[in-house]
């Protein structure tokens, strides 16, 4: 199926820089494992490494995703290579859930058996959901939901980005601690932004990814709300590892400054929102009395054309009556046709007045004559 909706021209850019970011990020893993470069598996030794599996994922996630914006002819091979990374996730995490791991003979030989490690369940789950909406992308009835899959990858990676600043807490032992791998955790939400950047004039993006004004602002409104958490969640962790306050003094002071910041930044796009529907009403009022204006002049135009139809047809009788009378005539009688010729010079004099009133309204509303009152 043809998709006919294409990424805002405007937006294209940013899309394609994180399929960029994507593949150099997976080519760097490639390099990392077969040159033996841990700052390339991960950017500590001690973090999870990106196993070659994900970085198979990402890149076909990615080509799925370029297609859908460069080939909208080509969606439906976009879309079966999403279905097919959404099938590899689900059965990776199903080895992951039931403890069955790859075992090749060859390989397990020369020491590479830990670079066919599995993903781990999260990124499993993760590229499952992700290759999901990728293959609903590609219909246009399923936008909708493939979006609500992205958000839900965006939500889930977020999550694990937040285990890494809290090691010593159960969140990173439920999640980072697992095996899910920081650069997975940066190609996951680039790929969900990607996601959802592809179709931003349907389905749940409509709503922040149109040119309106409230568009405009729920868009800043919505960086900014995942940014105030993430900036004091940083901030708490950097004052917790310094000493300076207990988890129980910050965890207090982390939701009122949540609170407090949110509530000061919805406060702040509420009144623009005002302003814009103040406006607005204002400008529909103009508009309704313009209209109104315009519903006038259209009623005295009609008045007039019926008034003006009305006088030329009084000096028709009187000529046609004349016309009759010369049809008619046996004898000349010089007389007669003088009364008869003196009344339709004089009926004629009354139309070409009527016309010349006529042009002066014409030029008057063509803003060719002024009139002096």
């Amino acid at each position: 199926m043809s998709v006919t909706l294409q990424t805002s021209p405007s937006r294209r850019p940013l899309l394609y820089l994180s399929l960029a970011a994507c593949v150099l990020l997976s080519v760097a893993n490639a390099i990392g494992w077969v040159f033996d470069i841990p700052l390339l598996l991960s950017l500590f030794e001690s973090l999870p490494k990106m196993v070659p599996a994900t970085t198979v994922l990402v890149l076909a996630s990615a080509v799925s995703l370029w297609l859908q914006a460069r080939h909208p002819a080509q969606s439906g091979v976009a879309g079966g290579l999403g279905m097919l990374v959404c099938a590899c996730g689900l059965l990776m995490l199903a080895c992951n859930i039931f403890g069955m791991a790859p075992r090749p003979f060859l390989l397990s030989q020369v020491g590479m058996q830990s670079a066919l490690s599995l993903s781990a369940p999260l990124t499993a789950g993760i590229f499952g959901m992700l290759g999901a909406a990728l293959g609903l992308l590609a219909r246009d009835r399923e936008v909708e939901l493939a979006q609500i899959g992205a958000v839900a990858v965006l939500l889930l990676a977020l999550l694990n980005f937040a285990g890494y600043f809290f090691q010593e807490t159960r969140l990173y032992e439920i999640l980072p601690g697992k095996g899910s791998a920081l650069p997975t955790t940066g190609a996951a939400l680039l790929l969900a932004c990607a996601t959802l950047m592809l179709r931003p004039d349907q389905g749940i993006m409509m709503v922040i990814g149109g040119s309106s004004p409230s568009a405009r602002i729920a868009r800043r409104l919505l960086y900014l709300a995942l940014a105030v958490p993430v900036v004091l969640a940083g901030a708490a962790v950097a004052v917790l590892h310094a000493g300076l306050y207990d988890a129980a003094t910050l965890l207090p002071l982390l939701s009122w400054g949540t609170i407090v910041l949110l509530g000061l930044l919805i406060w702040r796009f509420a009144s623009r929102l005002y302003q814009i529907d103040v406006a607005r009403t204002r400008a529909e009022q103009d508009l309704q009395g313009a209209l109104q204006q315009l519903r006038e002049e259209r009623d005295r135009k009609d008045v007039f054309l019926a008034t003006l139809a009305h006088e030329l047809r009084n000096p028709l009788a009187p000529i046609q009556s004349a016309a009759e009378v010369l049809h008619h005539m046996r004898e000349p009688d010089k007389a007669r046709i003088d009364k008869v010729a003196s009344m339709i010079l004089r009926q004629v004099d009354n139309m070409v007045h009527l016309v010349d009133d006529l042009m002066d309204v014409s030029r008057i509303g063509r803003g060719q004559l002024t009139l002096d009152r």
